[in-house]
C-alpha cells in the first residue's frame, strides 16, 4: 500500500491460526516453538499474499514488524525462543514471490541502544510513511 487514504486490513498467520491485526496499537504475540509467522493481506491462507511494505527491527529479544497505517506486530521473545530455528518468520523480499525467511542470526544495523534495524522492504513512499508514522497517529517506528 502506498500513502493513499485506503487502509489495508492485515492478518498474522502463525501456521495454526490467522488473527486480524489492529492499527494504531502494538499487536503483541508470544513466540511459540514451531510457529511459522507471516503477515498477510487476507485471512484465507490459499489466496493470502505477504504484506509488501514493512520495516523490521529487533528490540531486545523481540521482533517488531511495522506496517502502513500504524500496524505494529511484536513477536515477544522471538530471538530467544526461535534461536535454534524453533520457529520462523517469512518477510517480503523484492524478486521473491514467496518471500524469504528471516535468519535468527540476522545482524542488521544498530540504531540506538537495543534497537537494530533488520529489514526495510517495499514502496519507498509507504516505507517512509511507516518510519514517520504518517497519518496513523503514531510517532513511527522510532528509528532515531
Amino acid at each position: 500500500m502506498t500513502s493513499s487514504n485506503t487502509a489495508t486490513t492485515l492478518f498474522l498467520d502463525n501456521g495454526d491460526q490467522v488473527v486480524k491485526l489492529q492499527s494504531g496499537t502494538a499487536n503483541v504475540f508470544k513466540a511459540k516453538p514451531g510457529a511459522e509467522y507471516r503477515v498477510v493481506d487476507y485471512a484465507d491462507r490459499g489466496s493470502a499474499e505477504l504484506a509488501p511494505n514493512v520495516v523490521v527491527t529487533r528490540i531486545g529479544d523481540d521482533l517488531v514488524m511495522n506496517y502502513p497505517d500504524g500496524v505494529k506486530v511484536v513477536i515477544s521473545n522471538y530471538f530467544v525462543v526461535c534461536s535454534d530455528g524453533g520457529c520462523e518468520v517469512t518477510l517480503p523480499r523484492k524478486g521473491r514471490s514467496k518471500g524469504q525467511r528471516l535468519d535468527e542470526d540476522e545482524e542488521g544495523e544498530v540504531i540506538n541502544g537495543d534497537t537494530t534495524l533488520l529489514l526495510v522492504e517495499g514502496d519507498s513512499t509507504a516505507v517512509m510513511d511507516i518510519v514517520r508514522g504518517a497519518g496513523d497517529g503514531s510517532n513511527g517506528c522510532n528509528l532515531r
